[in-house]
């Protein structure tokens, strides 16, 4: 009999890989069973799937929220694939699996160790129950690393990168100088005049598209992880339709303007904080 246990897919960015890690914590703390991080998706030898983004969540989460780190071998590839030809389930590690992408909290109320959890949900409710656990810890990690600005400002999240390629195009929306405005006027209106602080993988380029009558500067920060700090010592903000922003407006605590809808091909947007505001 396979120990009970949650070993959680870890993938793609850091945004999701927090979104992963969230929603398995709270399974396992909810089942009262350990937590397995599986890094198999990164290998040096697969295009952009670094070892190094792997190594941000790892640098973000203390170990005593997780068990272990664990990677698919040889051997349990092949018995996982031998075992879904004769019976026609998938398992990975022998475990069966829960395919979370756009699950949501109703949808794992049933869930029974051992399994493993595949994917990415959506559902920030899925993993509310442990945040008071996760968030705390994460700014620590943040805050021991990364000096915030000094003074109160709010974060202003701008996603632009792969967002105006074609193939995320179709996707996702693209936010512009309006949908800034009335998310900054709306903050503003609840919170009094702000000094934003924009954060973005192209700062001089989203600087330019936004709209005036606002203070507004950009990141000075190098890396990643210390825009995170940056939206986790903020006093709230503005989020692109972007799972790294999401975790931005969580770790800061405070009020936050989302986008409602974040995509154009039809499917589901993400079920955010009932707190925040969305436009």
């Amino acid at each position: 009999m396979a120990e009970a246990r949650i070993v959680a897919q870890i993938s793609f960015g850091l945004g999701n890989q927090l979104l992963q890690f969230g929603a398995a914590y709270a399974i396992a703390r909810r089942l009262g069973v350990p937590l397995d991080l599986d890094l198999s998706w990164f290998g040096a030898t697969h295009g952009d799937k670094t070892t190094a983004r792997a190594e941000e969540l790892t640098a973000l989460v203390p170990d005593h929220l997780y068990r272990n780190l664990c990677r698919q071998g040889r051997w349990t590839t092949v018995t996982d694939g031998l075992r879904k030809g004769l019976t026609g389930r998938e398992t990975r590690f022998g475990l069966p699996v829960w395919d979370a992408y756009w699950s949501r909290t109703e949808d794992a109320a049933t869930l029974a160790a051992p399994l493993y959890i595949k994917d990415i949900s959506f559902d920030t409710r899925l993993m509310a129950p442990a945040l008071p656990d996760i968030l705390p810890a994460v700014r620590a990690r943040l805050a021991a690393r990364y000096r915030a600005p000094e003074g109160r400002y709010a974060f202003l999240h701008v996603r632009r990168g792969d967002y105006l390629s074609k193939k995320f195009a179709r996707k996702f929306r693209l936010l512009g100088p309006d949908w800034y405005g009335a998310a900054m006027s709306a903050y503003e209106e609840a919170n009094g005049k702000a000094r934003w602080i924009l954060c973005s993988d192209d700062p001089p380029a989203a600087l330019e598209t936004m709209p005036e009558g606002f203070s507004i500067e950009t990141s000075p920060a190098t890396s990643t992880l210390e825009d995170l700090a940056l939206m986790a010592g903020a006093s709230g903000g503005v989020t692109a339709n972007s799972t790294f922003s999401l975790w931005g407006g969580l770790l800061s605590g405070g009020a936050v303007v989302a986008p409602g809808e974040w995509r154009v091909d039809g499917r589901a947007s993400p079920v955010l904080p009932e707190h925040w505001t969305l436009l």
